[in-house]
C-alpha cells in the first residue's frame, strides 16, 4: 500500500507530493532533503494495522498542504530506482523483489504458480522481514535495561509485553528473549552464521569438556558483562534510526546485492554517520570470544594463542583482532563485513555526505573513497547482523 500525501517545506515553501509505501512497523520516519533550499524535512506515517489505516505526519521543517508538487517516492524497505524517484503511479518495490531476490531460487517453498486458484503469500515474510520489529525491540530494550539496573521485577513485566506481542503462552527469560529477537532480526542468512559456529562449539564441548568448562567460567566472569553492554548500545543506536537502516535490511538478511542505479530516499546521515565505527568497535572487541574458542579448537588452552598471550591479544589493534581465527571459516565469517578504513572515518566523524555519496579517506591524507549512501547503510546492516549473530553464539556458549 502506498499513501499519497502533500507536504510544503516550511523553509522555502517548496511543494512536494510524497508517495510513501506502508512498511511493517506502526511508525515510519523519512528524512528528505529539500531540492530547493537543501534543508532536511522529516515526514512519515503513523499506522494502525488493526483498522488498516495510515495517517501522514509532518515532524520537522514541513507541513501538510493541498497543492500537488514534485513527486518523491519513499520506501522503508528498498532503495528506489533512480529513474523512478520522481515518477507517479508506479510501485518501485515490485521491481526490486522480482529482480533482486530471486524468490524461487532462494526460497524453495515459494510457489512458482497457483495450481488451484490464487495463493496469497506475504513476500516480506518469505524474505525474513518481521512485522512490528521496532515495538518488539522496545519491549526487549526495556526488559534488558531494567535487568542491567537490577530491577528484575520490572524487567519481567516488560518480558510479559514481549511474549504477549508474539502470542507466547509464557514469558521467556531475558536471555531467551534476546536470542529469539536477534534471530528474528537477522534471519535467514544470519541464522546459518550462528548455526555453523554453534556446531563447532558443540563438538568442542564433546571432545574437550574440561577446557570448555574453564572457558565458560572465564567468559561469564570476565567477558559477558562488557560484551553485552557494548552490544546493547549498538542495538539501541540501530533502532533509533531504523527508518534509514531498514532501506537495505532485507538485502543484508538475504545476502543479496543492492540493485544498481537506485537511491536510499530517507537520509538521516547526521544520526547514522558514526554507526559503522561504533558497531566495528563493539564487534571487534567481542571477537575475544571467538579467539579463545579458536585456541581450544587448535588444541591449546583458551588463553594460549599461537604467538601471544591473552593479555597481549587484548592490546593489539582492533582491526587485527580477527587474525587468530581468520583461517577457521566458521569464525572468520563473523569478520567478513569489517572495513577498517570506513571504521576510522566513521568512528572519528571524518566522513561526509555529498550528493548521496558517502565520502571518506584512508587515513588523514590517504585516498578518497566514495560509496552510495545505500551502500553505506548495507555495510551498517552487515556489521550489525554480525554483532547480533555473535551475541547469539555467546548465549549458546554460556547459558
Amino acid at each position: 500500500m502506498i499513501i499519497r500525501t502533500r507536504a510544503k517545506c516550511t523553509t522555502c515553501d517548496s511543494i512536494y507530493t510524497l508517495r510513501i509505501r506502508v512498511g511493517n512497523n506502526p511508525s515510519q520516519r523519512h528524512s528528505i532533503r529539500c531540492i530547493c533550499c537543501n534543508e532536511d524535512m522529516i515526514a512519515g506515517l503513523e499506522i494502525d494495522f488493526n483498522n488498516v489505516k495510515a495517517k501522514p505526519v509532518f515532524i520537522e521543517n514541513c507541513e501538510e498542504t493541498a497543492e500537488e508538487g514534485k513527486v518523491i517516492n519513499l520506501d522503508p524497505d528498498h532503495p528506489v530506482p533512480d529513474d523512478m524517484l520522481h515518477m507517479d503511479m508506479i510501485f518501485p518495490w515490485m521491481q526490486h523483489v522480482e529482480k533482486s531476490f530471486y524468490l524461487n531460487k532462494r526460497h524453495p517453498n515459494f510457489p512458482e504458480k497457483a495450481s488451484a486458484g490464487p495463493i496469497f503469500v506475504d513476500i516480506y515474510q518469505v524474505l525474513g522481514s518481521h512485522h512490528n520489529i521496532v515495538p518488539l525491540w522496545n519491549s526487549l530494550k526495556k526488559a534488558w535495561s531494567l535487568s542491567n539496573s537490577g530491577k528484575s521485577d520490572l524487567s519481567v513485566k516488560a518480558l510479559i509485553q514481549y511474549s504477549t506481542a508474539l502470542g507466547l503462552k509464557e514469558p521467556p527469560s531475558l536471555n531467551e528473549a534476546i536470542y529469539d529477537f536477534l534471530v528474528r532480526l537477522i534471519m535467514p542468512a544470519g541464522e546459518e552464521l550462528i548455526k555453523n559456529a554453534a556446531q563447532l562449539w558443540k563438538s568442542l564441548e564433546s571432545s574437550n569438556p574440561a577446557q570448555t568448562r574453564k572457558f565458560v567460567t572465564f567468559y561469564r566472569s570476565d567477558l559477558h558483562k562488557d560484551n553485552f553492554a557494548r552490544a546493547f548500545e549498538v542495538f539501541s543506536e540501530y533502532f533509533k534510526v531504523y527508518s534509514d537502516f531498514s532501506q537495505t535490511e532485507l538485502y543484508a538478511k538475504n545476502d543479496t546485492k543492492l540493485p544498481e542505479k537506485s537511491t536510499a530516499t530517507s537520509v538521516s546521515f547526521k544520526e547514522t554517520k558514526q554507526f559503522y565505527g561504533n558497531a566495528f568497535e563493539a564487534l571487534t572487541s567481542n571477537f575475544t570470544t571467538l579467539a579463545c574458542i579458536n585456541n581450544l579448537f587448535a588444541g591449546r588452552k583458551y588463553d594460549e594463542f599461537k604467538e601471544m598471550t591473552l593479555k597481549m591479544y587484548l592490546t593489539i589493534n582492533k582491526a587485527n583482532r580477527q587474525s587468530p581465527f581468520e583461517s577457521q571459516k566458521e569464525f572468520s565469517a563473523f569478520s567478513a563485513c569489517i572495513d577498517s578504513t570506513l571504521r576510522n572515518s566513521s568512528h572519528h566523524a571524518a566522513i561526509k555526505l555529498e550528493n548521496q555519496k558517502v565520502v571518506y579517506r584512508s587515513g588523514g591524507t590517504g585516498a578518497i573513497h566514495k560509496i552510495n549512501y545505500s551502500e553505506y547503510l548495507l555495510k551498517c546492516n552487515q556489521i550489525m547482523f554480525s554483532l547480533a549473530a555473535l551475541t547469539c553464539l555467546e548465549l549458546v556458549i554460556a547459558f
